[in-house]
């Protein structure tokens, strides 16, 4: 975990350092490229990113 708090773990605080650490890990693994795409909300298909994502 990132942060200490339960409230904060959807923060782009905590997204920011899992990231970092991500990106470390992938070079080590020699991994130089990755496509993500983002998680949005459900329903009529907004497409605007959810908390979390």
């Amino acid at each position: 975990m990132k942060v200490k708090a339960g409230k904060d773990e959807s923060s782009p605080y905590a997204v920011m350092w899992a990231t970092q650490d991500m990106g470390q890990r992938f070079k080590r693994l020699g991994i130089t490229a990755l496509h993500i795409e983002p998680q949005y909300t459900g329903g009529k298909k907004i497409k605007t990113p959810g908390p979390g994502s």
